[in-house]
């Protein structure tokens, strides 16, 4: 079994889902719901729901949120030994305004705690960060953070990166040399890769110039288009599945843990992304963050990827 260390956000979301058309500057009635999110978090619970050995490293605060975080992890099955706890600052928290047809339309993100996540606290984490096959980081953590864990990543630890947000795409910058997945969407690729991105073709120029910069395999991100998949010499658009979407929010991040869970199958990049585009369907069709029916077989079914397991 496979075993995958996920660093990054672990906190509470609110979603807030509009009953009409979302009107700025002014009030919107809304229904509420919330639960816990955060990218690391939701890649983590999903690889956990599929089967893989998972544990997450983060940073909550000492406050009821933080231990709904941490027990509600625990209870998916993943190990939260390596998420340690704030004196000073609350756990993180994501609040989303989602339009009637399910699409964001503004989110709001207090994520202070994860400064904390500094070179020094996880220095000392290092001798149990040992030992799994893959890494999973999201750019939630500072840029100089990122440089250290890239740094000290032990030999043969395949690694997976999501920049997040563009704002946040700029903590890779010198850091892209030596990742294996490297997970975009169009601005975030745009930002990454210098190019502007305004047709299909400028996909291909902004993976090849990724590419160049060191990323093993560039994973585009085009929403309802699919995704655009570049490296080890394959070079393909991929469609979406066909889904009745309830609500994209958490999309994104069931496609990187399908992506992963493929990759642990031992799939190339291409027929990987194949089976987080399957899990990125089943996702869109809950209005949970992570589909609380996962399991392999419910994947293998929805992906057509026969009989395969981790």
């Amino acid at each position: 079994m496979a075993a995958v260390l996920c660093i990054g956000a672990a906190h509470i979301d609110r979603k807030a889902h509009s009953a009409g058309p979302v009107v700025l500057g002014s009030s919107n009635p809304v229904s509420v719901r919330t639960g816990t999110g955060g990218v690391a978090r939701n890649v983590a619970e999903t690889l956990a729901r599929l089967g893989l050995d998972v544990a997450l490293l983060s940073r909550t605060g000492a406050d009821a949120d933080g231990a709904e975080v941490r027990d509600g992890l625990a209870a998916a099955g993943v190990d939260c030994g390596l998420t340690t706890v704030s004196g000073t600052r609350p756990t993180a928290t994501y609040t989303a305004l989602i339009d009637p047809k399910g699409e964001l339309a503004v989110a709001l993100a207090d994520m202070a705690v994860y400064e904390e996540l500094t070179p020094d606290l996880l220095a000392g984490l290092l001798p149990r960060m040992a030992g799994f096959d893959a890494w999973f980081v999201d750019c939630n953590l500072p840029a100089e953070s990122l440089g250290f864990l890239f740094r000290m990543r032990p030999a043969g630890v395949r690694l997976f990166v999501d920049p997040v947000s563009v704002a946040k795409a700029a903590r890779l910058d010198g850091l892209l040399p030596g990742i294996d997945v490297l997970f975009a969407n169009r601005d975030e690729a745009s930002r990454l890769a210098r190019v502007e991105i305004r047709a299909p073709l400028d996909l291909c120029v902004a993976a090849a110039r990724l590419l160049g910069f060191g990323v093993a395999d560039t994973v585009i991100t085009r929403g309802a288009d699919g995704v655009f998949v570049a490296g080890g010499g394959e070079w393909d658009f991929l469609p979406a599945l066909p889904a009745r979407v309830r609500e994209v929010t958490g999309a994104g991040d069931a496609l990187v843990a399908g992506t992963i869970y493929g990759r642990a199958l031992g799939l190339p990049t291409a027929e990987a992304v194949q089976v987080g585009l399957a899990c990125a369907a089943l996702a869109v069709e809950t209005p949970d963050t992570v589909y609380a029916g996962l399991s392999a077989e419910a994947l293998v079914e929805r992906s057509g990827l026969a009989g395969a397991r981790a």
